[in-house]
């Protein structure tokens, strides 16, 4: 990956819209500065544009806004870079408070980030773009950090780091994974077949371990050899053919020993079946003697019978023509019972049906009156949502208020550190300028000390009759001394040097609490302005107590919206409910009726039909011999 040009806008150290034209570097160049000048800053730019994070640990997207930035200077990253000839541009910004377009206050800017690739299309939910990237690159932001940007020692971690996360790390590098597929692919076909060798050498030793031979068999020994693995593939095979050779001729003895033996068996069956046959029709006919003595007296008894019938003639034809008669009427009797059964199923039907009515008929009479409560009850929501926007409206100017107070409270919070600090610059500033003041004072005693030195040193040296130094007098009546704690011009310079320190030391601090004095009263002069707006004649030592009042109440009265809002909601949901549900029942209710009066038609033609059965069925009764079949 090679960055190409690098955008700030409102980042960190970089206040205004700053663009790094990185393309016009060739080859390896160094990003160097003093403490502070911003080095860290353009490797967060570049790890936030590619992953959505800081470079480093401690840093979090929401510490990007730079608090040098003016208010309408949007915070913002773009880079734009190359992966193997292919050029991208990635933005992102993180989330941050804005001003409104067009109200006081702010609002909050929610992370984005828009991705566009080679072929000109665009990407913008973040987690697409953090996967694309991903895939773009090949690695992840903390191996990003490891290999493709080394900054302030991180090229220790990746020395340092275990070889299984190095070993992943130059894969994804160098896309060396199709050689480890390869490598993990001709580990498992040679594990394959190293199990498939095994299944067929156990097969193959399960074959041998199933020769059998007789002890007498000059074989046997190689037999033996062979089970214990002694004997190679190829002797085995050998012993084997030469095993089946000999079970062949054993087979082929065998098989004409069985022949021979299934001719006699088949002669000796034949016997036997002529031996059964005679044997049963011996007992046959036994039997049939038996019974032939059985049927001559049972002859004669009938032949008895028939003479006292014939006796009885005359009485059987006259039964014989009551029989026809009766045989004649049976199919009427059929009908009868026909035409009965057809009367039950009738009145059994028509049960049925005047149950169905009866149940359908209230049925629709409770659904009638459930209909006209539904409809009632649509009346009473006819006004659902009417109040829904207003409660919207009152809800945000709530949302806003509650907002503004809350930004006032940070805005005393942050007057009262400053007061704080102002405070605390002052007590140090007075410390110093006494501080000042007492080297000032050493100065001064040394500096006439060393003055006065000066005139003893020259009065030392003066002699009578010859003009002095200083004032050119020939005489000299009062000489000065030299001081015994006088102080050397080294030391004169020093403690003149130590005042010097001391002064500036005491300016530099008034110009701090003339600075933070500053601050304090533009956060002042904006706090009374807030105050104003929002609160009115309070005044800035009850500000925090009414704001936290107001607070309580807007949370309240917020909460009184919002349960207003889902009475609404649930109105307006039961409204839709209900006109989807009422023409649905309507129509339920119309086929109801419908089928009623069906219903009552079916009954009617059932009534008519089993009367018209019964006189039927009355008549046939009437003309029948008898009362039943």
């Amino acid at each position: 990956m090679k960055p190409i040009k690098l955008t700030l806008s409102a980042f960190g150290a970089y206040a205004q819209k700053t663009v790094l034209d990185m393309d016009r570097l060739e080859g390896l160049y160094l990003i160097t500065g003093d403490t502070g000048a911003g080095k860290t800053t353009i490797f967060d730019a570049i790890t936030y544009a590619l992953y959505g994070e800081a470079s480093g640990e401690n840093r979090e997207p929401s510490m990007f806004r730079s608090k040098y930035a003016s208010a309408e200077t949007p915070t913002e990253v773009e880079l734009v870079f190359s992966f193997f000839y292919k050029t991208y541009k990635v933005k992102r910004n993180p989330e941050y408070e804005r001003p409104k377009a067009r109200k006081e206050g702010t609002v909050i800017k929610k992370a984005e980030a828009e991705l566009l690739l080679p072929d000109g299309s665009v990407i913008t939910k973040q987690r697409e773009v953090d996967r694309k990237i991903r895939e773009i690159i090949g690695i992840d932001r903390n191996q990003f950090l490891r290999i493709a940007m080394i900054a302030q020692g991180d090229f220790l971690k990746l020395l340092l780091a275990p070889t299984d996360e190095r070993k992943t790390i130059f894969r994804q590098i160098f896309k060396t994974n199709l050689y480890r597929d390869l490598q993990e692919n001709l580990k498992t076909e040679a594990k394959n077949l190293n199990e498939q060798r095994s299944e067929t050498v156990n097969g193959i030793k399960q074959y041998i371990d199933g020769f059998v031979a007789d002890e007498s068999n000059e074989k046997i020994n190689d037999i033996a050899k062979a089970k214990n693995g002694e004997l190679v593939v190829a002797d085995t095979i050998e012993l084997l053919e030469k095993l089946n050779a000999g079970d062949k001729i054993t087979a082929e003895k065998l098989n004409e020993r069985i022949s021979e033996i299934d001719r006699r068996l088949e002669n000796i069956n034949g016997n036997l079946g002529r031996i059964e046959l005679c044997e049963k029709a011996k007992a046959s006919l036994e039997k049939a003697q038996t019974e032939l003595a059985d049927e001559k007296e049972r002859f004669e008894n009938l032949e008895k019978s028939l003479e006292k019938a014939k006796s009885k003639a005359p009485e059987i034809e006259r039964i014989s023509d009551e029989k026809a008669r009766a045989e004649a009427e049976l199919p009427r009797y059929d009908a009868v019972c026909e035409l009965e059964d057809e009367i039950e199923a009738a009145k059994k039907t028509l049960s049925e049906k005047e149950k169905n009515r009866a149940e359908s008929e209230v049925l629709c009479k409770n659904n009638e009156e459930n209909l006209e409560k539904l409809k009632a009850e649509l009346k009473t929501l006819s006004n659902a949502g009417e109040q829904k926007q207003r409660l919207i409206g009152e809800k945000e100017k709530s949302e806003e208020r509650k907002t503004r107070l809350k930004e006032l409270l940070g805005l005393l919070e942050e007057y009262s550190e400053k007061q704080n600090q102002l405070q605390e610059l002052r007590e140090e500033y007075l410390k110093l300028s006494e501080k000042s003041g007492c080297f000032s004072a050493i100065f001064e005693a040394q500096n006439k000390a060393f003055l006065d030195e000066q005139a003893g040193i020259i009065a030392e040296n003066l002699t009578a009759g010859k003009p002095c130094p200083v004032c050119g007098s020939l005489e000299h009546p009062c000489l000065a001394k030299k001081s015994e704690n006088a102080p050397t011009e080294a030391q004169l310079n020093k403690a003149k040097q130590d005042a010097e320190n001391a002064r500036k030391a005491a300016q530099i601090k008034s110009e701090a609490c003339a600075s933070a004095k500053s601050e304090a009263d533009v956060l002042l002069k904006n706090i009374e302005k807030q105050i104003c707006a929002l609160l009115q004649n309070v005044s800035l030592d009850n500000a925090n107590e009414a704001i936290d009042g107001e607070i309580n109440s807007l949370n309240i009265a917020l909460e009184s919206i919002n349960s207003a809002i889902s009475k609404e909601d649930e109105r307006l949901a039961r409204k839709a409910f209900l006109e989807k549900e009422l023409p649905e029942k309507e129509r339920a209710l119309s086929e109801l009726a419908s089928s009623i009066e069906t219903l009552k038609a079916d009954i009617c033609g059932l009534v008519s039909a089993i009367e018209s059965k019964k006189n039927t069925l009355e008549i046939e009764r009437e003309t029948l011999s008898f009362d039943s079949r």
